[in-house]
């Protein structure tokens, strides 16, 4: 997002060159500033005794289409079956459940009896999306894709999975989970958590031209766990990233020793380059006996000068329900110059 605000001429006249350099005043919407927790979260809590939902609800993926926000969530029952639902809001707190939910379901004895949410993306005619699904879990994990026109009735594609786990010894030859995506200028940008055989999970990227046929960048991973001691030194996971102009932004999930998760923060200026936050992590677990013990998984979209967030809360990783916290964008200036020379 850049928004040219001013222009400025200067002019400067050394050994008979006149140097005219006209100064681009350009803002940019920014990094996020401390982001805060809604005071009255959850914003969205697990169903009734017996529902889909009833056990679990996370993994929020959120746009913002016209005047309603549009989120997709994965819930899970008391049998452990994970499928996934379909709300709307027109304020981002508010949240009405899709009295047809669940929209996508799990089929029984495939890839994919679990599914759950990983993320949207709306091209103004047709809904895409990227989900994870499981055998059992914890079990085989592969992610899959779907599409809809109006983001309720979805259709699997049927040459699913698009993505599966790497070669033994690769960074992601146990899991591949867990997809967030972007399009970007035609060509679909995607990261992901993978497990290798040793346990360890890191963070991936891959490309696609149609959203079905990926490419896995060969240096992967572009995103490591921290050092031993350190909040994200067990695992990193869940990411959720944002173009802003020419600058991506990650939120992502990081898990200490303890198994304690929390919500940490990298920019990027090419999506493969990393550099953490020095700040992280950047949104924290509440009390210790509170709803969001621990926070996770997050879904993030840029509304004009503030970021929003929705994300998943609860006392351990599988008994969860969906909070809400915001940030004001911090403005950037840059002042590009452009010589031009004029011999008098």
């Amino acid at each position: 997002m850049k928004k040219t605000i001013t222009i400025l001429t200067v002019a400067l006249l050394s050994a008979g060159v006149l140097l005219i350099l006209p100064l681009c005043l350009a803002q940019m919407a920014g990094p996020p500033g401390p982001w805060t927790k809604y005071t009255g979260n959850p914003v969205i809590i697990t169903g009734t005794v017996d529902s889909w939902d009833s056990n679990s609800v996370g993994d929020p993926a959120v746009i913002s289409d016209g005047p309603a926000y549009k989120m997709w969530y994965d819930g899970g029952d008391t049998g452990g079956i994970h499928s996934i639902g379909y709300a709307t809001s027109t304020n981002g707190i508010t949240w009405t459940k899709y009295a047809g939910n669940p929209v996508i379901t799990g089929t029984i004895g495939n890839w994919d009896a679990n599914v759950l949410n990983g993320d949207v993306v709306f091209d103004g005619i047709m809904y895409r999306m990227w989900y994870w699904g499981a055998d059992s879990i914890p079990g085989i994990y592969a992610i899959g894709y779907a599409t809809s026109t109006h983001g309720v009735a979805w259709t699997k594609y049927a040459g699913n999975p698009i993505i599966t786990t790497g070669a033994a010894s690769n960074w992601d030859s146990q899991y591949v989970l867990c997809p967030g995506v972007i399009s970007d200028t035609g060509l679909y940008k995607m990261w992901y958590t993978g497990v290798d055989d040793g346990g360890t999970w890191s963070i991936g990227y891959v490309t696609s031209t149609n959203g079905i046929s990926w490419t896995k960048y060969s240096g992967n991973p572009v995103l490591q766990t921290g050092p031993s001691g350190s909040w994200d030194a067990s695992r990193v996971l869940c990411p959720e990233v944002v173009l802003d102009d020419t600058t991506y932004r990650m939120w992502y999930t990081g898990q200490d020793a303890d198994g304690t998760r929390r919500v940490g923060y990298a920019t990027s200026s090419d999506g493969i380059s990393w550099t953490k936050s020095a700040s992280n992590p950047v949104l924290g677990e509440g009390a210790l006996d509170s709803w969001d013990a621990n926070v996770m998984h997050v879904g993030v979209i840029l509304q004009g000068n503030a970021y929003e967030m929705w994300y998943t809360g609860g006392q351990d990783v599988w008994h969860t329900q969906i909070g809400y916290a915001s940030a004001a964008a911090l403005k950037q200036i840059y002042l590009p110059v452009v010589l031009k020379s004029y011999r008098s």
